[in-house]
């Protein structure tokens, strides 16, 4: 099968929908399975929105869909004077369903975005005829869970398929280590791998490699592009593995299990732990 046969089963077997609708999908998605491996209680309770994930999706809908900026990223003004709080609260309420930023990280998107147009290898790969914001849906052949994923790009590299997501970092890029140390923490080998798999098993085409394409959120706003290994590629996928059948077990446990059963497998387990001060 050539790369042109490839494209046009990504293409068929993918879907075009909407961050919302991806979202409120009861399918498990690697946010799911990285909560789960934590713990089910992790898994199950309310998310935290943090501050730091609006610049980052501001940076995000600034590069890959431009055409949905204007619409869904909106500057919040400042308001002052006579019935300034009663105008704040109007404002806030028209604009609700949108990405509310300041005129600071506006500037910083800005330069973000120009800095990874004018890079010639970003440029190269941003420009690239691709699937952007693409879901997947499949069932795991082991633990039979319906599964999704919606990766940033998938494009032609060296006339490869590979996956590409878009990451901001405040950790400075010229030394990569303290940016890895983040990867390892937010689990960015999980979702490769999870991401990797599920194209596979969603359209029967082979993506080889994962790519992020990472920008510093801090002047003067520069990028670098990872590949991740095959060696913490197979670390990923061992632990959403292991994470997918946890979640197997839990359910059967709701179902034929005993209150102590299932509060074992909500939490930590029961293992005592050896400790080593």
């Amino acid at each position: 099968m050539n790369n042109t046969e490839k494209w046009e089963l990504l293409e068929a077997n993918s879907l075009v929908i909407s961050n919302e609708e991806y979202h409120s999908s009861d399918r498990l998605s690697s946010s799911s399975v990285k909560l789960i491996g934590k713990s089910i209680a992790d898994f199950e309770s309310p998310r935290e929105y943090k501050e730091s994930f609006t610049l980052g999706t501001a940076v995000h809908t600034a590069v890959l869909e431009p055409e949905k900026f204007d619409s869904t990223v909106k500057v919040k003004p400042k308001f002052s004077g006579t019935g300034s709080v009663a105008k704040k609260k109007e404002w806030e309420d028209e604009n609700k369903e949108c990405l509310l930023i300041t005129e600071t990280d506006l500037k910083k998107v800005g330069m973000i975005k120009k800095n990874l147009f004018e890079s010639e290898l970003t440029s190269e790969i941003l420009h690239a005829n691709s699937l952007i914001e693409r879901t997947f849906y499949w069932q795991d052949s082991d633990s039979k869970l319906n599964l999704q994923c919606r990766p940033d790009l998938i494009n032609i590299y060296n006339d490869k398929l590979v996956v590409w997501d878009l990451k901001t970092t405040s950790k400075r890029l010229e030394d990569p280590k303290k940016f890895l140390w983040d990867s390892k923490e937010f689990g960015y080998h999980i979702s490769a791998a999870f991401y990797l798999d599920g194209i596979t098993r969603a359209t029967g085409v082979e993506c080889y490699d994962f790519y992020l394409i990472t920008a510093e959120t801090v002047p003067p706003y520069l990028n670098r592009v990872f590949r991740i290994s095959d060696y913490s590629l197979q670390e990923g996928r061992d632990f959403y593995k292991k994470a997918l059948n946890k979640y197997t077990e839990y359910q059967k446990a709701k179902i034929f299990g005993t209150p102590e059963e299932i509060g074992s497998l909500r939490g930590y387990g029961d293992e005592i732990q050896e400790m080593i001060i």
